[in-house]
């Protein structure tokens, strides 16, 4: 894409980078928690995009399952250890 349309239509480089950020998680290469950064959303708005699209959350590695059960324990203001796994 040009830069002249990127520079003047901002929201496309937006809706870019949620779209590669849904594709990553999607493919299994990020976490959703890492996915979330990329795309420059909140977790919950970004958990009910991939609902919405029926993309999977699921995760073979405990890492990246791990991970995202920590970026929403910090979304929801828990502390990470008063839960347990």
């Amino acid at each position: 894409m040009p830069s002249r349309q990127l520079k003047s239509n901002p929201s496309t480089v937006i809706r870019a980078a949620e779209a590669d950020a849904m594709a990553l998680v999607q493919s299994g290469s990020i976490s959703t928690a890492a996915a979330t950064r990329i795309a420059g959303l909140p977790l919950p708005h970004f958990l009910e995009l991939l609902s919405s699209l029926r993309i999977p959350l699921s995760s073979s590695d405990p890492a990246d399952t791990g991970s995202d059960l920590e970026a929403a324990r910090r979304w929801l203001g828990l502390n990470a250890t008063a839960i347990s796994t």
